[in-house]
């Protein structure tokens, strides 16, 4: 625990030009992770970034997956690093927005953007208004603790754990009623990441709601799991 706490306080150590751009979040987390664990040198990819909007109501595919629900969009980070092809495609989904100031909801298994794909997508943001409701999701207690950190001097992001997803949907202002087939749609994003086909996808998004809920707060590992259970299963008779 003491480690945690070391790993979010020295982001005060941080130059206070990256503390306040919202897209050094990932800087700061490897920052914080080189200071106090050396040997987590070369697994800097524990951080997190809020993103903005959209349009068409696709996905993509190995590393990110994003799609829009009404006027919040959604991104979902595995745990490794998205290509540059991958990036720009979520650019491009970024400059179809039509809402002036969408929410975003990030869910991550600890991975995030590149430097370079960070000041493309804050370039973005920075010329459709710059003010876009974040909510990051993430398992990563050190990139909760550091997203909460940024959100002192950047009041739109705020970080949440799996467990808390009705706060992330509350910040936001989800209405009730949008909130069901956007937590499946996390789900079916997150299924993707983790390499299911999107018949099983749209299978394991359609699982009870306590299910979904288990899925959602489960590590990326546990649901490549049930995807397998899907995948194998005996021809029918």
């Amino acid at each position: 625990m003491g480690r945690v706490f070391a790993r979010t306080a020295c982001a005060l150590d941080v130059p206070k030009q990256y503390r306040a751009d919202r897209g050094s979040i990932a800087a700061i987390a490897a920052h914080c992770r080189e200071k106090t664990h050396p040997r987590a040198r070369a697994a800097v990819a524990s951080s997190v970034m809020g993103e903005r909007a959209s349009t068409s109501d696709k996905a993509t595919a190995a590393t990110i997956a994003f799609a829009r629900m009404g006027s919040v969009v959604v991104l979902v980070h595995g745990s490794t690093t998205p290509s540059d092809g991958e990036w720009r495609a979520y650019l491009s989904f970024l400059e179809e927005i039509v809402v002036d100031a969408p929410g975003v909801l990030v869910f991550t298994e600890g991975a995030a953007p590149s430097a370079p794909q960070r000041t493309a997508v804050s370039r973005l943001v920075a010329q459709r208004g710059g003010r876009w409701r974040t909510s990051v999701v993430t398992q990563d207690t050190v990139a909760r603790g550091i997203v909460t950190l940024m959100s002192w001097f950047n009041p739109d992001i705020r970080a949440f754990s799996p467990g808390a997803m009705a706060e992330a949907l509350d910040y936001l202002g989800v209405r009730e009623a949008d909130r069901e087939p956007l937590r499946r749609r996390v789900l079916a994003l997150r299924a993707q990441v983790a390499g299911a086909l999107s018949g099983v996808a749209g299978e394991i998004a359609g699982s009870t709601s306590a299910a979904v809920d288990a899925l959602l707060a489960a590590p990326l590992a546990s649901l490549r799991q049930e995807i397998a259970k899907r995948s194998v299963r005996p021809p029918p008779r």
